[in-house]
């Protein structure tokens, strides 16, 4: 997408200010309204990011900075953490990144940017943010503080999945390319090995991380099963793993009593283990077996 400059990259940076200041105005006085700043704001400085020169960028965001003086404590927890994650999510496709990674590295500097102003509410305005949502979502706060980084990593991946179909969609109406490349089953299989591997030996370290790693599991292990479902020997896929999942059903139902109510959430992990055995399996069998390569025609079911 060719980059504006001069005055017509000035000019559409400060519609795009406008844009979000207004936005955060009217958040201000309809309640509820915050929820859907959240999936608009990423969208205007995206396309700042595809459109103009980083100097642009800098001017876009201290005008945005404004909105301080409209709610603080909005700006730090909603408007900062979307104007970057618009920024993080524009430049990594103009570097055209796989939409898989695109997704999930925007996501994680999400969380981690609202993590971080979460501590920094609570030290400024003495608002303990986790404490608020305990109380919303009326969930016992000792509970809630353990999922509290997974609460936010999946706030934070519907925003960035949603931004990311709109943009995308839009974009593509404008002749954007994006990498849309198929043959991403092996990174993806390694990937969820190790994630899945990290999760399990954090369980023992601490529990709020071993919730936090557990959503990066589940979702490369989600595309994983994808791949799964979409080889091309798909009937057999389908013998192998949905039988795998009744035992890792019946593993869990078993194991739960035996564990404990403490050691219970370790069970999660047993239906995204089964991806990797079927995983294996699609690896062992075109490469072994067949000698052959794994590539995007194996997976038909994929568009």
């Amino acid at each position: 997408m060719k980059k504006l400059t001069g005055v017509k990259a000035l000019a559409f940076s400060g519609i795009m200010a406008s844009i979000t200041i207004l936005l955060i105005l009217v958040s201000n006085v309809i309640i509820g309204l915050g929820i859907i700043s959240m999936l608009i704001l990423p969208m205007c400085s995206t396309f700042i990011s595809l459109k103009v020169d980083w100097k642009y960028r800098l001017v876009y965001f201290c005008a945005c900075l404004i909105t301080f003086i409209i709610d603080p404590s909005l700006t730090l927890f909603i408007v900062i953490p979307s104007l970057i994650s618009g920024i993080v999510l524009g430049t990594l496709v103009s570097k055209y990144l796989q939409g898989y990674y695109v997704i999930f590295i925007t996501t994680l500097c999400v969380s981690i940017l609202q993590i971080g102003t979460t501590y920094l509410i609570d030290l400024i305005y003495e608002v303990n943010m986790i404490e608020l949502f305990s109380t919303v979502l009326k969930i016992n706060l000792v509970d809630f503080s353990n999922i509290y980084y997974f609460f936010i990593y999946t706030l934070s991946l519907i925003q960035v999945s949603l931004s990311y179909m709109v943009i995308s969609n839009e974009l593509k109406k404008l002749n954007y390319e994006f990498n849309e490349k198929k043959n991403q089953f092996i990174p993806i299989f390694i990937i969820s090995t190790i994630s899945i591997t990290l999760t399990f030996v954090s369980f023992f370290i601490n529990l709020t991380l071993y919730c936090l790693l557990l959503g990066f599991s589940i979702y490369f292990s989600v595309i994983l099963g994808y791949y799964i479902f979409s080889f091309y020997q798909r009937k057999k896929m389908q013998l192998i793993q949905i039988p795998l999942y009744f035992i890792a059903l019946l593993g869990i139902a078993i194991l739960y009593s035996r564990v404990g109510n403490e050691n219970a959430p370790i069970l999660l992990l047993l239906p995204f283990i089964t991806h990797l055995i079927s995983g294996l399996y699609i690896i062992i069998f075109q490469k072994i077996i067949k000698k052959g390569q794994i590539n995007e025609t194996l997976f038909d079911k994929l568009d």
